[in-house]
């Protein structure tokens, strides 16, 4: 135009292109049998929280499937379940990024393991199966075994939240040797032949009276001194300002909820509505704001001795 200013114009226009063909190429004959259908850059790894806990104190064992890889249909292997723990429904977790190179990130189950003997259990020996595209064939990664340690002084054989059966199971053999040690140093005596097999069934029969009149008040207890002794963890750590002491109230908060069923990642008011009357309800979940924020935030020495306060008043109620 006049003032040299470009002019458009929309002239209508159908564009054509033939849509690229993708190949599929099949996976190979000879998969292993635990072969679950992983393809790509593909790595399994374990993570466990801590390996050497009290009886308080509860472990998060995350296991995690990252890469590059078809992470739309891979399915995360689960956890072998060691013994002498009782482990919770995983929490599941995933970060999947999509771009023209392909297919990154991970997914993970996160289980709460919490601890119901004192003792060394063992984490078994994992093995995972994928076919890796960069090198053409089937890889097995192989995660060595751990082991976990509950050393706790304070705690017994038989924690508060295992069955009555387990312990008997574990007191009878103790009296069934001691039976057996009798049997091999029995004095010699006439007719005792006769007398003795009917010996063995009364020590027995007297055994699960006495198993059975008792374990209640044993598990009772002990559950007393658990709660006891994790009051005193966390008085110490306040007393001591010790700089986990959020961490270490937060951690008997959860145990705590845990045995009655309820996950920190669940923690919501209606949540505990189901479990402790409303005022009970709110104090723990400010309880456990407050931990929280001071992870992240300096606490004022006043707001500490009322934290602490709020909590054993809680403690006695949860």
């Amino acid at each position: 135009d006049f003032f040299n200013m470009p002019l458009t114009k929309f002239v209508p226009q159908v564009a054509t292109a033939k849509i690229p063909a993708v190949k599929i190429k099949p996976l190979p004959e000879g998969a292993p049998e635990d072969f679950q259908g992983g393809v790509g850059e593909l790595k399994l790894v374990r993570e466990i929280s801590r390996k050497e806990v009290s009886g308080s104190e509860s472990i998060t064992i995350k296991l995690r499937v990252e890469g590059a890889g078809n992470f739309n249909t891979l399915e995360v292997p689960e956890l072998i379940q060691p013994e002498g723990f009782d482990v919770y429904d995983p929490k599941y977790n995933e970060n999947i990024r999509y771009s023209e190179r392909g297919i990154r990130g991970y997914k993970e189950y996160e289980y709460l393991l919490v601890p119901q003997y004192r003792g060394s259990f063992i984490v078994p020996e994992m093995q995972w199966s994928y076919f890796n595209t960069r090198t053409e064939r089937y890889e097995t990664i192989s995660i060595a075994a751990d082991t976990l340690n509950v050393e706790n002084p304070a705690l017994s054989g038989v924690q508060e939240n295992s069955d009555l059966e387990g312990a008997v199971k574990r007191e009878v053999k103790t009296i069934d040797d001691d039976i057996r040690y009798l049997q091999d140093h029995r004095f010699e005596a006439e007719g005792k032949s006769n007398l003795y097999p009917w010996t063995l069934a009364l020590l027995v029969l007297a055994g699960l009276l006495w198993l059975w009149q008792f374990a209640p008040e044993r598990r009772q207890g002990q559950k007393v001194n658990w709660k006891k002794s994790q009051l005193k963890i966390v008085q110490k750590a306040f007393d001591a300002q010790e700089e986990q002491r959020y961490g270490t109230m937060l951690n008997a908060l959860e145990f705590a909820l845990v045995k009655k069923g309820i996950h920190l990642e669940q923690v919501r008011l209606e949540a505990l509505e189901n479990v402790y009357d409303t005022p009970t309800a709110n104090r723990i979940l400010r309880l456990i704001e407050h931990c929280n924020m001071a992870q992240y935030a300096p606490i004022a020495a006043s707001e500490n001795v009322h934290h602490l306060t709020e909590f054993e008043e809680v403690w006695e109620q949860i």
